[in-house]
């Protein structure tokens, strides 16, 4: 019979950092030890040291990917640290709504509790039928707060401390696991459409990402048709419409149209942002009373050919866009000319115990290319597929990870996974937004490395 989705029980790149954890004797791969701990490492370097700088060459020789303070003037791994000029970002019409953007797009990950009583919860289902998933929930102290690592340790942090009335509103679809909330501050007049990106653990939102088949988007006004992301697409059409009866006014009793002077942001991290992207898209194509002022995405894939980029540039929506990335976050490249396919990865990683240093220094062969390498046909980048509005929408940020780019430069699979991160102090998105232009030129939340306890501009 037919294959159906389950929900995998293990996170791949958890997997990845258990086997390095082994290697160590059980330290902390994230806490920077010289010598090296563990038998794996003496055995490996036969020989120990209390000298920085061979320390921090064997744990590159290793294959560890995350880059400690103490060694990034030695392994001197420059697109770790890539990032674009200043310029590019202050002179952006709306780079003072990414750092709401970036609070948003890591709340979307926390769990969210109902706040209405029984009656509008009742209410609220029987109107299901209708509109989807809707309903209501608790923000803490109207705080706008997820939990946070910092490399294995976790802490729960505000987020966006300059704002404490933010309401928040949930907007569902549970066949593919997808998961959108609006947040809105009156005092701010701020509101912001977050789309959750992929689960780790969510097979639903894997095969969503992986579904590669094209379908044709009519973008009128003598424009082309564009070809689409038939799994993002179809996913979005089954929540957009509540998203649209929150912006425009129409959803019942639960929430009134948004106030003209108030600004509108769709924002999401990984699927998440394709969809924010697709989302805007198709409010601009169907003429909603009200689109966003802003789309801001961390670490979205591509979803289109290039005519819709083109569509974007002559409709002067580029303005609108800002599409933060860290050079080494293999989603950003997707997709591929072929499926990800997440589970073979995983059976992969389980047959790493047999050789720790080969799997960690290259990662598992089905992400390379099928089991036969990276000369094989598996890890291909596809010119079918382009980002909107091209370089001209990028802002680059630091991950302090190796990983996987274009240039296949600086390689490591499982630093592929923890550059595309969005919920770490060390490593990924949290670590280059908070350490960037992103946090000096935000105008809402007052985000700062101190969220991560490291103070403005700390490494």
């Amino acid at each position: 019979g037919d294959w159906q989705p389950v929900e995998a029980a293990y996170s791949v790149m958890e997997m990845g950092i258990e086997a390095y954890k082994k290697v160590l004797g059980g330290a902390d791969p994230f806490k920077f030890a010289c010598p090296l701990p563990g038998l794996g490492a003496l055995a490996m370097f036969n020989e120990t040291t209390t000298q920085p700088a061979f320390c921090c060459k064997a744990y590159d020789k290793l294959g560890w990917p995350y880059q400690f303070p103490d060694c990034a003037h030695i392994t001197a791994c420059e697109t770790c640290f890539r990032t674009s000029g200043p310029v590019s970002l202050v002179a952006h019409p709306v780079a003072p709504l990414a750092g709401v953007a970036w609070a948003s797009s890591l709340a979307v990950y926390s769990k969210a509790k109902p706040k209405s009583g029984a009656l509008l919860s009742a209410l609220s289902s029987s109107v299901s039928g209708f509109f989807g998933h809707t309903g209501d929930s608790a923000i803490k102290g109207h705080r706008l707060e997820a939990d946070i690592g910092t490399g294995l340790q976790d802490h729960t942090a505000n987020l966006c401390p300059n704002i404490g009335d933010w309401d928040e509103t949930m907007l569902n679809d549970d066949s593919d696991n997808l998961h959108a909330r609006v947040l809105k501050s009156e005092s701010n007049k701020v509101a912001v459409v977050v789309f959750r990106g992929t689960q780790m653990t969510s097979m639903k939102n894997w095969l969503v990402d992986a579904d590669l088949t094209r379908t044709k988007l009519k973008l009128g006004g003598g424009f082309p048709d564009t070809m689409v992301h038939e799994g993002f697409l179809k996913s979005l059409r089954r929540v957009l419409p509540r998203v649209k009866k929150w912006v425009t006014g129409s959803l019942l009793l639960f929430m009134a149209g948004l106030p003209a002077d108030w600004k509108l942001v769709f924002t999401g991290h990984s699927l998440g942002g394709a969809l924010a992207t697709l989302a805007a898209t198709l409010a601009e194509l169907e003429g909603w009373s009200r689109t966003p002022d802003a789309v801001i995405t961390f670490g979205a894939p591509r979803i289109a050919d290039s005519t819709l980029g083109a569509w974007w540039k002559a409709k002067g929506l580029c303005g609108k866009l800002i599409r933060v990335d860290t050079y080494n976050d293999v989603i950003h490249y997707m997709p591929l000319k072929t499926a990800f396919k997440w589970w073979e990865v995983a059976t992969d990683f389980m047959q790493c115990a047999a050789d720790l240093k080969a799997c960690m220094k290259t990662g598992p062969a089905s992400l390379l290319s099928g089991g036969t390498g990276l000369a094989g046909s598996g890890l291909t980048f596809s010119d079918r597929w382009a980002h909107v509005c091209g370089h001209d929408s990028e802002v680059l940020i630091a991950s302090s990870t190796k990983g996987l780019n274009a240039n296949l430069t600086d390689f490591n699979a499982i630093g592929g996974a923890m550059a595309h991160f969005i919920d770490n102090c060390l490593y990924g998105y949290s670590y280059g937004v908070l350490r960037s232009d992103i946090a000096a030129n935000d105008a809402y939340c007052g985000i700062s490395g101190d969220i991560c306890g490291v103070g403005p501009g700390g490494r």
